[in-house]
C-alpha cells in the first residue's frame, strides 16, 4: 500500500518538527493544519522514532569532509583542513 503525504500532512509534520509535539508553539500555529491531521502525523513520527538506527559509516566523517571539499573546491580563501581519520565506534 503506497500513501502519499497531502501538503497538509506536510504542514503537520513540519509543524511537530520545527515546534516540538508537547510545546504549545504547535497550538498556537497549528490554525492551518487539522488537528486530525497533526494527531496522524504524530503518530507516524513516534513509529519512525521506535524504528532500530543503524551504525553509521565508520569512515562517516572522512567522506563527509572530501565531499565539503569537493563542493567547495576553487573557492578563494579555502582554509586548508586536516585529515580526518576514521575513528572506531564509541560503545
Amino acid at each position: 500500500m503506497n500513501r502519499k503525504f497531502s501538503e497538509e500532512d506536510r504542514r503537520a509534520v513540519d509543524l511537530l518538527l520545527d515546534h516540538g509535539a508537547a510545546t504549545s508553539g504547535v497550538t498556537r500555529v497549528a490554525h492551518a493544519v487539522s488537528q486530525k491531521r497533526l494527531a496522524a502525523a504524530e503518530r507516524v513520527l513516534k513509529l519512525l522514532g521506535q524504528m532500530p538506527a543503524g551504525e553509521p559509516s565508520i569512515d562517516l566523517v572522512a567522506a563527509t569532509m572530501q565531499r565539503v571539499d569537493r563542493a567547495s573546491a576553487g573557492h578563494v580563501g579555502r582554509a586548508t583542513r586536516r585529515t580526518h581519520l576514521p575513528q572506531p565506534p564509541v560503545a
